[in-house]
C-alpha cells in the first residue's frame, strides 16, 4: 500500500541547516527506514558532539579548580606580585569553586552555563592583563588565553547541542 507522503529529512550533518522536502510516492516499509536512518544519524552526530562537550567541559573545571586551590594557597603571589587585595582573592576562589562544579552538574540549565562562561571569560580576560601589566613572562601570559580558547571550545559544543534540543528544552541531561 502506498500513499503521497511528504518526508522532511535533514542532512547528515548536525548542524541548523534549511530543511529538504521530497514528495513522493512510497510505501510505509521505506518511509519506516529513511526515518530510522535519519534518526540514528542524529543520535550518532548528537552522542559525538556531547562526548566532546563533556571532555571540553571537564578540562576547562578542573583548570578552573586548580586555579582555585593555587590562588587560595599562594597569598603572596596574588596580593603582592598582581596587587589584589585579599579579599578579592577569597572571593574569585570561592566563585571558581562554585563556577566549576556547577558547570559538572548535567542538570544546571543551559542558560545558567553560559552566565558561568561570560563569568570565567571575564576572570580569563583578567588574568592575562593582570600579568601582562604585572611583567610575568609570555608563557604566564599565555596561560590563561589558552584556557579562554579551551572555553570558546566549550561554548560552542554547548549551542550545538542546544540546537538540536527540541523546542529549546536543554539536552544536556538526556541520558538516552
Amino acid at each position: 500500500m502506498s500513499e503521497r507522503l511528504r518526508i522532511s529529512c535533514r542532512r547528515n550533518r548536525g548542524d541548523e541547516r534549511r530543511l529538504r522536502v521530497i514528495s513522493r510516492t512510497v510505501s510505509s516499509r521505506e518511509l519506516n527506514y529513511i526515518f530510522e536512518r535519519e534518526r540514528t544519524t542524529n543520535f550518532n552526530i548528537m552522542k559525538k558532539n556531547q562526548i566532546i562537550y563533556w571532555a571540553v567541559t571537564w578540562l576547562l573545571s578542573l583548570f578552573m579548580l586548580f586555579s582555585a586551590y593555587y590562588s587560595g594557597t599562594h597569598k603572596a603571589e596574588f596580593t603582592q606580585t598582581l596587587g589584589f587585595p585579599n579579599y578579592f582573592r577569597i572571593e574569585l576562589t570561592a566563585a571558581k569553586i562554585i563556577g566549576a562544579l556547577m558547570l559538572l552538574i548535567p542538570q544546571v540549565p543551559a542558560r545558567i552555563r553560559e552566565w558561568i562562561y561570560v563569568s570565567f571569560g571575564i576572570v580569563l580576560v583578567s588574568a592575562g592583563i593582570a600579568k601582562e601589566v604585572s611583567g610575568y613572562p609570555v608563557q604566564g601570559v599565555a596561560e590563561p588565553v589558552s584556557v579562554l580558547v579551551i572555553m570558546i571550545g566549550s561554548i560552542f559544543y554547548l549551542n550545538r547541542l542546544g540546537d538540536r534540543s527540541p523546542k529549546g528544552e536543554s539536552i544536556l541531561a538526556t541520558t538516552k
